[in-house]
């Protein structure tokens, strides 16, 4: 933590002090007082002159470099995480497959999270979830920009269902379900030939639903009622990791 404090310092803040110096002699000759140095009107403005120039130097150099350092960064922790949710994608496939002696069970992982364009929108009254499709997770990107509204008393899809019973909800056939999901033309056209959808809410601060992260298959998959606790141990435990790792996810 020292560490990245003195390169913050390093970096942002000393170019900063050096032409703030600059611009202000009285700071320079407070300096020069305090460390016993003897000076003249002239070379105040003379080291005045010799700080400002030195502070744009510095930030002109260590300010990209800095930035450079934090992208470098950012980076290494996109590659790191893409490859984490990966695996566990995987590896709770895996644990699946085995569960319903399936091995060609797939699915799709999709992060649904408050649509944030609703929130300056004139319509205070609806609230929507909009569709996060994550690489290593969703390789099927045909439903960018679905999202579904979770108003109380007005809401659609599993996404709605989920954020107001804030409850795992799931249909084993959704395409041949008789359960009235309320959804729209444009969202039944989207999601044509998905059959297996599971959401599962992250709940923040008490009760909060801040995000669904939602499975989906275009194959049809019974639970069977003895392995219910288990997935939904195993898909609550995946959902929370995917939702931590999200903000270092590319799309």
């Amino acid at each position: 933590m020292g560490k990245k404090i003195l390169k913050i310092f390093c970096f942002v803040l000393l170019p900063s002090i050096f032409t703030t110096l600059g611009k202000f002699p009285e700071g320079t000759k407070y300096i020069c007082d305090k460390c016993q140095i003897d000076t003249t009107d002239d070379d105040i403005k003379r080291y005045s002159l010799y700080s400002f120039f030195t502070g744009i130097l510095l930030g002109s150099i260590t300010i990209p470099i800095f930035y450079l350092k934090m992208e470098q960064e950012h980076k290494r922790l996109i590659e790191l995480n893409q490859s984490s949710v990966s695996e566990l994608k995987e590896n709770l496939l895996n644990a699946l497959r085995i569960d319903l002696s399936n091995p060609n069970l797939n699915f799709e992982v999709r992060v649904f999270t408050k649509d944030k364009f609703k929130l300056i929108d004139w319509s205070k009254d609806e609230d929507y979830f909009i569709i996060n499709n994550y690489r290593g997770l969703a390789d099927n990107d045909q439903l960018k920009g679905l999202r579904f509204r979770c108003n109380k008393n007005r809401w659609n899809g599993l996404i709605g269902l989920t954020y107001n019973t804030k409850k795992i909800v799931w249909d084993s056939d959704i395409s041949n379900t008789k359960i009235n999901y309320y959804t729209t033309a444009e969202q039944q056209n989207a999601t044509i030939g998905t059959r297996f959808i599971m959401c599962v809410p992250i709940i923040k601060n008490g009760d909060e639903v801040v995000a669904i992260v939602s499975f989906d298959s275009t194959s049809v998959v019974q639970i069977p009622d003895d392995d219910r606790t288990k997935w939904r141990t195993l898909v609550i435990r995946f959902a929370q990791s995917v939702h931590t790792k999200s903000a270092y996810l590319k799309m």
